[in-house]
């Protein structure tokens, strides 16, 4: 899959900033998701998602376990899509033109994620985020791919 809007199109909604998909049931309470993920151009990001509550016109507001990888060398753990409450994050040599394999499993209340195997934090998601979709998506309209998509739900444990 890819992801190729490179502008915001015109919306009747309070929809979100950033182009994601999301795939599942919303009442999953385990989850868990393996994407591989490249980046095409530097200063862009991307995520695999768990638990996510809303899509369409209510996706600004959309609360879950967000797992982001940048061109600049940094992932991080955030409870909102638009990327204001962070539960963790850190450094990883990631670069544009690259994949990457990330994984997110989020049970109860803990997610924990990783990056091509080697896992990055197991964070507490403050109980806020109950169940949800699984998703991905970018932090802009830019280009990135995602390929070789895994998704397991708490039924097939």
């Amino acid at each position: 899959m890819r992801q190729v809007v490179s502008t915001r199109p015109i919306t009747w909604c309070d929809d979100a900033n950033q182009p994601f998909s999301i795939i599942g049931n919303v009442t999953w309470q385990t989850t868990h998701l393996k994407v591989s993920v490249m980046l095409e151009t530097a200063t862009t990001c991307a995520f695999v998602a768990a638990k996510v509550d809303e899509g369409g016109c209510h996706s600004a507001s959309a609360t879950g376990v967000f797992f982001w990888i940048c061109s600049e060398g940094y992932w991080n753990v955030t409870s909102d899509l638009a990327h204001t409450e962070t539960l963790s994050h850190g450094s990883y040599d990631i670069k544009a033109g690259q994949w990457y394999a990330l994984d997110i499993y989020a049970k109860d209340d803990i997610a924990t994620v990783s990056i091509d195997g080697h896992e990055e934090a197991s964070v507490y998601t403050k109980s806020k985020v109950k169940a949800g979709y699984a998703g991905i998506g970018t932090g802009g309209y830019y280009y990135a791919q995602f390929d070789d998509f895994y998704l397991f739900e708490a039924t097939y444990f």
